[in-house]
């Protein structure tokens, strides 16, 4: 007896087998949707910019103007690499020889650190400078925020010793901070504040010696990274 085959029309059959698929298609969905919300993220991101920096800092060398005035700066080179609007970035040093518990100095773009004045010489505004060669209170777009660093260029603070200085001091037992002689905090952009370059840039500048070490950071803001952290040598 032939044994005739029946086709079942079984609904329960089936049904588990669609659930898998839609499970398969909505995880494939979610996971192209992850993915392209992560690209999103990603091409949102502020990148850092790549920079090769050479920094020197010099203490107290012969002026060369005919008298036993000296000098200090502090040179900032980019010699190769993106190039970077100085509106983006900040520089951190740390003195480990500073007077108290404060040895770092923060540099932000656009903020006025300096108060430079002499028998002829007087300017306010944000170091470090680009340095074109000239002087900076009679170049356009020198003080640090309003240039661009590119390779070859370079930025700088100074101080000559016959430059009126603030006081680093704690003012008998306050915080350790760049003063006035009369006690007050030196507010650059105020009359008689006088701060000169290298003092904007460091931390109780008075206390460093050649051959000490120094800390020196650069930091790109918008991506908060930094792209130059070295210890320099003080010449």
């Amino acid at each position: 007896m032939k044994r005739k085959m029946k086709l079942v029309n079984d609904s329960r059959a089936v049904s588990p087998v669609i659930g898998v698929m839609l499970m398969i298609v909505v995880t494939v969905v979610l996971a192209a949707a992850v993915s392209s919300s992560s690209q999103g993220i990603l091409d949102g991101a502020e990148q850092a910019p790549s920079a090769v920096f050479s920094v020197e800092i010099v203490k107290d060398i012969d002026g060369n103007m005919g008298s036993d005035i000296t000098t200090s700066y502090i040179s900032i080179r980019h010699v190769s690499g993106d190039s970077i609007d100085t509106s983006d970035i900040s520089i951190i040093t740390i003195n480990p020889n500073a007077r108290g518990d404060n040895g770092v100095m923060e540099v932000h773009p656009n903020v006025v650190n300096t108060h430079v004045h002499s028998e002829d010489y007087n300017y306010i505004g944000t170091a470090p400078f680009w340095n074109q060669g000239g002087f900076f209170d009679t170049q356009e777009h020198s003080f640090f925020g309003e240039f661009i660093l590119e390779p070859g260029r370079s930025m700088m603070a100074d101080e000559w010793s016959n430059y009126e200085k603030a006081i680093w001091d704690d003012n008998d037992g306050e915080m350790w901070m760049y003063r006035t002689s009369g006690g007050f905090e030196v507010k650059p952009e105020n009359d008689g504040h006088y701060i000169t370059g290298m003092q904007a840039m460091f931390a109780d500048w008075d206390s460093v010696r050649s051959g000490d070490h120094v800390t020196v950071k650069i930091i790109h803001n918008p991506s908060q990274k930094v792209i130059f952290d070295s210890e320099v040598r003080v010449i």
